[in-house]
């Protein structure tokens, strides 16, 4: 309706954290129009490991974040986010980066449950096993060689799983076009490759963690995607300071 103030979306984020970060790239990729959907990213700091990301404004809760401040709707966790911003884009004609049909949302959704649960896990396993965290669990002593190769057991079986649904037409997990596409025709990046390579990414600067590997689907995939514009990392993102501590292991 004409007369109506845009919505002013905040999106409140901590660069280092790959739920936030799965939000920042997908923006990155989905790339809206500034005038129409004016987002504001918005970085926050971390005091401490384990303690809330915060800045000035910030709604309450771990980040993502997203603040429409022109009706005060708030919305949490980086799926749900860009679920709603997905919809956002339909409204306006966009092309879908989850999939037209339902068959392709299904795929999508299917791939996104996998790397959540994979996101998870690469989030846990370094409390009990990197220098960083020992404070967070009593010290050293409640750290846990068995739960760290246990959950990197979990990691690399959901990413085994991820490279048997995603073929390797494509770079890409989900190439929506499938069968029907031309030959030569490119794919398009999808919700699914965002969240993918946001812990991928993640798992190695933080932690020292490669975690393509063993999959080398997935090494390809990392690959295609490093070179994009949105995998680039505001400075500073991973300093030596934190990395020498994250990167610093109890033998597992």
């Amino acid at each position: 309706m004409q007369g109506q103030p845009k919505p002013k979306l905040k999106l409140y984020v901590f660069h280092g954290g790959p739920a936030p970060r799965r939000t920042v790239i997908y923006l990155a990729e989905r790339d809206f129009d500034a005038a129409q959907n004016p987002i504001e990213i918005i970085p926050c700091t971390i005091s401490a490991p384990g303690a809330p990301a915060e800045t000035l404004g910030k709604p309450p809760g771990s980040v993502p974040v997203l603040h429409d401040e022109s009706t005060g709707f708030v919305l949490r966790e980086s799926l749900a986010i860009i679920e709603y911003l997905e919809d956002m884009a339909d409204e306006q004609g966009l092309p879908t980066m989850r999939g037209a049909t339902a068959q392709a949302r299904a795929k999508t959704r299917q791939m996104l449950g996998l790397i959540d649960a994979v996101t998870t896990d690469a989030e846990y396993a370094p409390v009990f096993g990197c220098k960083l965290f020992a404070p967070v669990v009593g010290g050293a002593e409640g750290q846990s060689p068995a739960a760290v190769r246990w959950l990197l057991g979990r990691i690399h079986q959901n990413l085994g799983r991820i490279v048997e649904y995603a073929g390797d037409r494509t770079p890409w997990l989900v190439d929506f076009e499938g069968e029907a596409a031309q030959e030569g025709q490119e794919a398009s990046v999808t919700v699914a490759d965002c969240a993918l390579f946001a812990v991928l990414q993640y798992a190695r600067h933080m932690f020292g963690w490669d975690l393509t590997e063993r999959h080398p689907r997935l090494q390809r995939f990392y690959d295609a995607f490093e070179g994009r514009k949105s995998a680039v990392v505001p400075g500073g993102t991973w300093p030596a300071e934190l990395t020498d501590l994250t990167k610093d292991w109890i033998d597992y």
